[in-house]
């Protein structure tokens, strides 16, 4: 890894976030809220359960639609402060891009590395 002149923050610094925050990140905000509210029918029939669930989502669509939407755009603006913070640390443009699809999909749990990278790569 090359280093820039301005800081200790090398050109293609990247970490990816656990594994476990990316199923839940990927399975709940991208695949169970929205079919939950635009394609019930799409949802895995696994009985009582998933009736109870959609009456769920008819009591409160209102509420879980305003969760769904506020989540996308604080994604928007999570991924916006990512490429920010990229070009601040004059990380390369392909590294640039896994940040921004990493953190559009991980929200904080991956822009909390690229915050304060010096600090990751004194632990490591």
């Amino acid at each position: 890894m090359s280093t820039t002149e301005n800081n200790n923050v090398p050109h293609d610094y990247f970490v990816l976030p656990n594994l476990g925050v990316s199923a839940f990140c990927l399975s709940g905000l991208f695949y169970l809220l929205p079919v939950s509210l635009f394609a019930p029918e799409l949802l895995p029939r696994l009985g009582t359960f998933t009736d109870e669930y959609l009456k769920f989502v008819d009591e409160f669509y209102v509420y879980i639609l305003f969760i769904f939407n506020a989540s996308l755009y604080i994604h928007v603006v999570e991924t916006l402060v990512a490429i920010a913070l990229c070009r601040r640390n004059n990380l390369n443009f392909p590294t640039t891009l896994k940040w921004t699809l990493s953190v559009a999909v991980h929200g904080l749990f991956s822009l909390k590395f690229l915050v304060n990278p010096e600090q990751k790569i004194k632990q490591n």
